[in-house]
């Protein structure tokens, strides 16, 4: 197993041991934690903010490196930066289970369902109150909640959960109506502790974006709230913002396929269908709806033509990763920093493999705001084998078959090395439910079949 990573790294976000404003290839990251570098297994999530990334295993402990301008890493260093993953010691015995990176803050969920968050409090983005802590804090602190958290999410300013029971909490900024409360029907400014937001449907997923919130539903609705200036909501241009949840009633563009989960960036939205399938809507001047062209925006979901079938998807500030059927990878959007890893400065319009995922099988894909990581296996059979194999069980109807430990289903293949059985995000289990949002969610597919890891994150870096 190997863990690649590339884009911006100005702060060591990608852990490779240096800093240096940009890294535009695919570069494995050789100086991780003697107990993660002997076994790359145990990687669960990896998620970033600004300018620092987060790391979860499969145990529990949690790993940070980058900035730490507010204490957003979790722990004290000599400078504003940590080069390397190190880990949290606050948290090492607490079984981490879910992770969020908001700008420069860090939030965290144990296998109690008990919520910490650190960073940066100058918004009240940690859902604590500035009388514990008044500017920021470099140790996790627990929030106070009286209920168990299963879904997590953080934005550039403001945070979010759902609780076991559907409903979802909201603290942090909101004058551009991303909290989706009101006073007098304009929107909360701040909130500084969670609170209870109107939704009517039980939620199993929250997703923050910069300005704006998506709720997903037991139900399959959707609500969303925020603004709306670049049709992040899908909703109409002329409807700016949003103050209070809004069902998103058109859902045709799904055909006939059923979804499965939507991921947000700073002002884009994905959504990934059980038959495989992406469909993109929001701000595209940088490529990030996967349209070959630059348009400025588009509140209409539009399928994006892969080539292949998504299995997994991560989605960075303003580009996106996906993790196909074939064990290659395909990136688009934002590259300024080489966040795409393609060598090129210009932004990427279309999918486009990476030339790496084609030598060595991906099994996990991850964002941070400018940055991605890749997990391989380089035991397993190359991208172009595994499309054979996939053809192959097409052929015979749909029926699996298993080489070197690959599953193929009629559908799309599972990711080899997973051994985990796929869990929708509401199964509570045993606290260390296979999800982790702006995180690490265990992809699952049709009859929770096995799935695949990703990592993702919700913020990023370029200009508004």
């Amino acid at each position: 197993m190997k863990l690649y990573a590339w884009g911006a790294n100005s702060h060591g976000q990608l852990g490779l041991g240096l800093c240096n404003d940009e890294c535009r290839v695919p570069t494995e990251v050789k100086v991780l934690p003697p107990e993660i570098q002997e076994n790359l297994t145990s990687v669960r999530a990896i998620v970033g903010g600004g300018g620092h990334t987060l790391l979860l295993t499969h145990d529990g402990v949690l790993y940070s490196a980058g900035w730490n301008s507010k204490g957003q890493l979790g722990y004290v260093t000599n400078k504003l930066e940590q080069k390397e993953f190190r880990c949290v010691e606050k948290l090492k015995d607490m079984r981490v289970t879910r992770i969020a990176c908001g700008w420069d803050h860090s939030i965290a969920v144990t296998g109690a369902g008990k919520l910490f968050s650190w960073g940066s409090n100058s918004f009240h983005q940690l859902g604590i109150p500035k009388t514990r802590v008044p500017s920021h804090t470099v140790e996790p602190s627990e929030v106070e909640l009286a209920c168990v958290v299963v879904s997590v999410s953080a934005g550039l300013r403001h945070s979010a959960i759902v609780d076991d029971t559907g409903k979802v909490y909201v603290w942090g900024s909101g004058r551009q109506g991303q909290l989706g409360l009101t006073s007098d029907g304009e929107p909360l400014a701040e909130i500084e502790k969670p609170c209870i937001i109107p939704c009517k449907e039980e939620a199993v997923k929250v997703c923050c974006g910069q300005y704006h919130t998506v709720v997903q539903c037991r139900n399959g609705q959707v609500f969303v709230f925020g603004q709306n200036k670049k049709g992040q909501l899908s909703l109409p241009l002329h409807c700016t913002q949003v103050n209070s949840p809004c069902p998103v009633s058109e859902t045709s563009w799904l055909g006939k396929g059923k979804l499965m989960e939507i991921f947000v960036g700073w002002t884009h939205c994905v959504a990934h269908t059980e038959s495989g399938h992406l469909f993109t809507w929001g701000r595209g001047d940088y490529g990030q709806l996967g349209r070959g062209i630059n348009s400025e925006c588009d509140p209409k979901p539009v399928q994006v033509k892969l080539p292949g079938l998504a299995v997994a998807v991560a989605v960075g500030a303003e580009h996106c990763v996906s993790l196909l059927d074939t064990g290659a990878v395909a990136v688009w959007g934002w590259n300024e920093h080489g966040t795409c890893g393609l060598r090129e400065s210009s932004n990427i319009l279309s999918p486009t493999i990476i030339p790496q995922s084609l030598k060595e099988a991906a099994v996990s894909i991850g964002c941070g705001s400018g940055t991605t990581f890749m997990l391989v296996n380089e035991t397993l059979p190359r991208p172009k084998e595994r499309s054979l194999l996939s053809k192959v069980a097409n052929v015979l109807g749909g029926v699996g078959m298993g080489v070197s430990g690959l599953t193929v289903d009629s559908k799309y293949s599972s990711v080899p090395g997973s051994t985990e059985a796929a869990q929708p995000a509401w199964d509570h289990g045993d606290g260390l439910v296979p999800e982790s949002d702006g995180d690490m969610l265990l992809q699952r597919q049709s009859g929770r079949k096995k799935g695949a890891k990703i990592f993702s994150s919700k913020d990023g870096m370029p200009k508004v």
